[in-house]
């Protein structure tokens, strides 16, 4: 798995049981201003829902910015893992 490049907006999923990482998406890239401290620029994600209707997951970050994931974003992996509820 690659090193992350900035803190916040990335969406994970770890193994229930043994807390391992399945796998990591970045949902938006923050680019940073070299003539800024980083940490003041880091922008992280606020909320995360799911739309069971559409098979959505919808996330906003801090900036109130609005982005939608499906499940066809996601990595294949298995074993299958029980489905987790979103509120």
């Amino acid at each position: 798995m690659r090193k992350r490049t900035q803190n916040g907006g990335f969406v994970e999923a770890h193994h229930p049981e043994t807390k391992k990482l399945l796998w990591r998406i970045q949902i938006y890239k923050i680019n940073y201003d070299q003539a800024l401290e980083k940490d003041v620029q880091d922008v992280f994600i606020k909320t995360l829902s799911f739309d069971k209707n559409h098979n959505l997951l919808i996330i906003s970050d801090e900036n109130w910015s609005s982005f939608l994931m499906g499940h066809r974003c996601l990595p294949k992996v298995s074993p299958r893992l029980p489905e987790v509820e979103f509120s």
